[in-house]
């Protein structure tokens, strides 16, 4: 299968739409419904800073931006976590699973410095806290939420 991308536009849903057709898979139309398209931002190099480097751990942007986000949270910052897929200037063409906090309207990114797009839904801080307490794993929940919504 061979992609070719139209540079206008934002790499990561064409490819999704792309892979769809492909596979005839439903997991990427919901999440083409309710994702959002999202680039780099350098408004949160203060917050950046604050951020323990436990939680800016290389291979770890589910745990680092789900536990940041509490932490924001309970400073009163109106933190959201998001999951979905990134795209980097070393891969353009492959978008990456991957997960990141907003802020009003504005990417953290917290483990990747060469990020070129991203495109995920908000997945609410209360299933995030919910599934660790279940499960004390901080993790991937955008195909647990897909699931849960299509099972029946």
């Amino acid at each position: 299968m061979e992609l070719i991308y139209d540079k206008s536009k934002p790499i990561i849903p064409q490819y999704m739409k792309a892979v769809k057709k492909v596979f005839k898979n439903e997991y990427y139309d919901w999440l083409l419904k309710k994702g959002q398209s999202f680039t780099p931002s350098k408004n949160h190099e203060k917050l950046l800073k604050q951020c323990p480097k436990r939680w800016r751990r290389i291979k770890q942007c589910y745990s680092n931006s789900q536990m940041f986000t509490i932490e924001l949270q309970r400073k009163g910052i109106k933190a959201k976590y998001y999951e979905g897929f990134y795209t980097t200037k070393v891969m353009p063409g492959l978008p990456i699973e991957h997960g990141w906090i907003v802020i009003e309207g504005d990417v953290l990114e917290l483990t990747c410095s060469d990020v070129i797009e991203y495109y995920g839904m908000e997945i609410p801080i209360k299933k995030v806290l919910k599934h660790q307490i279940k499960t004390s794993m901080a993790e991937s929940m955008l195909i647990k939420i897909w699931r849960d919504e299509n099972e029946n």
